[in-house]
């Protein structure tokens, strides 16, 4: 997990694999991902679902869930997720262009 901070020092991003550690030992999944990031940002914390979309270029996709608090992007490799990033919209990170 890469954790990014705003200006404020409150996080602004984080990055997560696209699969982490399941119940059973030595088995990976992205259900563990989902799993840990559903109680690391509960529901009640990411607010709202305002919407949800993609994109595709060929084989790389990025499918978007925007909530009022956090926008949860999820990559993809020819169908394969290869990460998954949530951006806390209310905060700037430090390598966003000031406007």
């Amino acid at each position: 997990m890469v954790v990014d901070y705003g200006f404020s020092g409150h996080v602004c991003r984080i990055e997560l694999p696209a699969v982490g550690p399941d119940r059973e030992p030595g088995v990976k999944s992205t259900r563990a991902v989902d799993d840990f990031l559903a109680g690391l940002i509960p529901l009640q914390a990411r607010g709202k679902e305002l919407r949800r979309w993609a994109m595709m270029t060929g084989l790389h996709s990025v499918s978007f869930v925007e909530y009022a608090n956090i926008t949860i992007a999820e990559s993809l490799q020819g169908g394969e997720r290869t990460g998954v990033t949530v951006t806390f919209t209310k905060e700037e990170c430090r390598d966003r262009k000031e406007h």
